[in-house]
Order: structure tokens, then C-alpha cells, then sequence
């Protein structure tokens, strides 16, 4: 009977060690999982730390543009805006040319001169001068489309800003035609709305996200 009882008493022992066992390596995958996450955890607070960082200095920059180009803000020169998520002065068309025109106009040197001045001054950043038009086909033998026009405005403007001290290397010229209003183009003021040139401020690349983790060989094309 002792012994009986003895191997009973084993068994049961066992049994209890096993779910022990079962139970230990639960909590020791457990734990594996818990630190994972934790560490997963730290990594997002610290990108969303970059994040806030980074659109903190966006606003700053945002402010001291406004800031820095009130007088001209407020004489209707141009206009400092968010668009689309992209930071951007735009200068109406009336004020830089003559209509059908690419020579920039003195009232428009003036103002651009002002800006470069003022953009010359942000450290690491790069600039797309784009040029824009309303709908209405251009009536000018020189040029076939406001494709054409607007390209050639926005070169214009990107060359007299290197010659008032902007690096060459921050700016480049691009021509979007009718195709990027910001208006209807069904009346008169929608129209002049549409003609202008902006200035946009691209992002630094720490503001842009991160592309760690990801891999290239999953894309469907390959450079070249």
C-alpha cells in the first residue's frame, strides 16, 4: 500500500511539474513577445518624437516666412501658403509679367529680389520655382502652349534668382501649364487666380520618413 501510495504521490508530482513546465515556457514566450513589443514601442515614440520635431520646425519656418515678407504680403505682392502639404509663395502673374510675356516686369524684380534675399537664408533647403496659367490658349507665335509659357516664366525666374545670390544647386524650374489650378477657371478673377508663379519649399530629408526595414527587392522595377 505504501509503495501504492508512493507512486501515485510521483505521478501526480510529475504531472505538476509538467504543467509547470508548460506553464514556464508559456511565460518565457511570454515574456519574449512582452519584449518585443516594448522595444517595437520604443522605436514608433521615438520616429513620432521625430515627427513632432520636424513639423515643429515646419511651422517655424512657415512663421518666420511670413514674418520676414509681411510688407509685401500685405501690399498683395505674393502670398505665403500651405498646399497639397507642400510650404509655397506665390506671386501673381500680373505682378512679375506682361501678359504673354516671360521679361520679368521692374514691380516684379523688385519683389523677386526681396525674396531671394529672403530664401537665400534658409540653410539645406531646395526650391521648384513652377510656373502656371489659366486655360485660355495662348495667342503668341514664341510659344506653342502655356505648357511652354509657364516653363520659360519659371526658368525666368529661377535664372534672377541665382543672379541675386541663391546657389544654383537649391533650384530648379518646372512648367505646369493649366493643369494645376487653384480655381475654377470661369471668370475673370478665377482666371488671374490661376496665372502665378510659386515657390515651393521642398521637404528636408529628415522630415521625410523613414525607408529602414524596407526591401528593395520587392519592387516591381529595378534601376538601371
Amino acid at each position: 500500500k505504501s509503495l501504492d501510495d508512493t507512486t501515485a504521490l510521483a505521478g501526480q508530482l510529475k504531472e505538476r511539474l509538467e504543467k509547470l513546465g508548460q506553464n514556464v515556457d508559456r511565460l518565457t514566450a511570454e515574456r519574449g513577445q512582452l519584449a518585443a513589443g516594448l522595444q517595437d514601442a520604443k522605436v514608433r515614440l521615438e520616429e513620432l518624437r521625430r515627427q513632432k520635431a520636424a513639423a515643429e520646425e515646419r511651422v517655424a519656418t512657415f512663421r518666420n516666412l511670413v514674418n520676414r515678407l509681411r510688407s509685401m504680403i500685405d501690399a498683395g505682392q505674393l502670398k505665403v501658403v500651405i498646399r497639397d502639404g507642400r510650404m509655397l509663395i506665390a506671386l501673381p502673374d500680373d505682378v512679375l509679367f506682361d501678359s504673354g510675356k516671360t521679361d520679368v516686369k521692374p514691380q516684379g524684380q523688385e519683389a523677386l529680389a526681396k525674396v531671394a534675399q529672403v530664401l537665400s537664408t534658409l540653410p539645406e533647403r531646395h526650391f521648384i520655382v513652377a510656373g502656371h496659367t489659366d486655360n485660355v490658349p495662348i495667342r503668341s507665335g514664341r510659344y506653342k502652349s502655356n505648357w511652354d509659357l509657364s516653363a520659360a516664366r519659371a526658368i525666368e525666374v529661377t535664372q534672377f534668382l541665382i543672379a541675386h545670390e541663391m546657389k544654383p544647386q537649391v533650384l530648379a524650374a518646372a512648367g505646369y501649364g493649366e493643369f494645376d489650378p487653384v480655381s475654377a477657371n470661369d471668370t475673370p478673377e478665377h482666371r488671374a487666380q490661376n496665372r502665378r508663379i510659386e515657390i515651393v519649399l521642398q521637404p528636408n530629408i529628415s522630415d521625410l520618413p523613414s525607408l529602414e526595414g524596407i526591401d528593395a527587392s520587392q519592387g516591381v522595377g529595378r534601376a538601371k
